[in-house]
């Protein structure tokens, strides 16, 4: 996404973005809303784990009360857009699928003919965007590639795995 498209305020001239609505409806728009927010702001960030504080300093969020931001965190995870992480420390946010992922590593892996991905390192010099992810998403994008059957494992337990070309 093109950070200088987005204004650093999605709701300049809308104060009443930054309340709690308490109709049902209108909140359930609010946090859509506000989930579309975040998802395209942790994209331009490429973040995929943030704990609350770090949200807290990212803007727009830092103006939302605590009651606000904990519904938006909600309306994320309810939507499976985001899920709590490390027992409940981090929220890890899924602006793009690990099926898009690993879509993205294959491509990437055929452009510059390498063949061969050694293990998380690997991955990200394939794809850098993969820096940010968890260990363990990073294990399931490899996963995908074997499933898929457009890889298969040199040394699973190194996580070495080898592009079909």
């Amino acid at each position: 996404m093109d950070g200088a498209s987005q204004s650093a305020d999605p709701w300049e001239g809308k104060p009443w973005m930054y309340s709690k609505p308490a109709g049902s409806s209108q909140l359930k728009y609010w946090k859509d809303e506000w989930g579309k927010v975040l998802l395209s702001k942790a994209e331009e960030e490429n973040i995929s784990l943030i704990d609350r504080n770090d949200l807290r300093k990212l803007q727009p969020f830092g103006r939302l009360n605590d009651d606000a931001l904990s519904a938006v965190i909600d309306g994320l995870v309810e939507s499976g857009g985001a899920k709590w992480w490390e027992k409940d420390k981090s929220l890890r946010i899924y602006w793009r699928s690990l099926e898009s992922w690993a879509d993205i590593v294959l491509a990437e892996a055929r452009r510059r003919n390498k063949s061969l991905i050694y293990g998380f390192q690997g991955l990200q010099e394939v794809s850098p965007g993969t820096s940010g992810l968890p260990i363990a998403d990073k294990r399931k994008i490899l996963d995908i590639l074997v499933e898929r059957q457009v890889a298969r494992w040199v040394e699973e337990e190194n996580n070495i795995v080898k592009v079909i070309q």
